[in-house]
C-alpha cells in the first residue's frame, strides 16, 4: 500500500504484488548491497539465515531480484512467514 512508500509492481508466486522500493534506493545512495536475512523457528530454537548480497542498481530491478529472494525462502518454510498474514494487502490492485 502506498502508506508504507513508493511502491513498484513486482510478481511473486506468478501474482503481482506492490513490494516497497525503499531498501532497493537506500542501498545505491549508500552504495552497499542488500543482504536478505531470515529467521525461521523450529524444536531446537531460531535459525538465523543469510542470502545471497543483492548488489544495487535500478530501484525496481533490485526490488525485483529481492522479491525472487522472497520467493525463494517462502518456498522453503511457508508455514514460518508472518508476511503471508498480509500478503493479500500487496496483492490487491493499486487505485
Amino acid at each position: 500500500p502506498p502508506v508504507y512508500g513508493r511502491c513498484c509492481e513486482q510478481r511473486l508466486f506468478n501474482r503481482p504484488v506492490h513490494m516497497q522500493l525503499g531498501p532497493a534506493i537506500l542501498a545505491r545512495i549508500a552504495g552497499v548491497p542488500l543482504l536478505p536475512v531470515s529467521c525461521s523457528r523450529d524444536s531446537k530454537g531460531f535459525k538465523v539465515s543469510l542470502g545471497q548480497q543483492i548488489e544495487p542498481g535500478d530501484p525496481q530491478e533490485t526490488t525485483g531480484r529481492l522479491t525472487g529472494t522472497l520467493q525463494k525462502l517462502l518456498e522453503k518454510k511457508p508455514e514460518q512467514w508472518r508476511f503471508l498474514q498480509r500478503l493479500p494487502e500487496f496483492a490487491r490492485q493499486r487505485s
